[in-house]
């Protein structure tokens, strides 16, 4: 398998995990890389993700990638730059007025490596 492809399922994995003890639906689980045939023209890549939680519908999907390659590669991107903005919120978690504070706190300390 490649090492995109890997990154990709272990940013999702980790991102999934993360966005689960708070606040989810499952379409925010799923993401997708599609081609896109459009009138007569060269075809592109984009991504899609239709969650609750992200804006990335305004931040990635309107990309036009040339390559499947580069839209995994952003995907990479986007999933990790999520990942850091979650992990800094749960560190900065009190306990005293969040629910979750365990889960988030257990969380930030299993993935703080992922914080550069």
């Amino acid at each position: 398998m490649e090492a995109t492809t890997n990154s990709l399922i272990a940013n999702t994995k980790v991102y999934c995990e993360l966005v689960s003890i708070d606040y989810h639906k499952d379409r925010d689980m799923h993401f997708e890389i599609t081609q896109r045939f459009s009138y007569g023209q060269e075809p592109y890549w984009y991504i899609l993700h239709n969650g609750y939680i992200s804006d990335m519908a305004t931040e990635v999907y309107s990309v036009e990638h040339q390559t499947k390659q580069d839209a995994e590669q952003a995907l990479v991107e986007w999933l990790h730059e999520q990942i850091v903005n979650l992990l800094v919120s749960y560190k900065k978690m009190d306990n005293t007025f969040d629910f979750n504070w365990k889960d988030a706190n257990r969380l930030a300390e299993k993935y703080k490596h992922l914080i550069t």
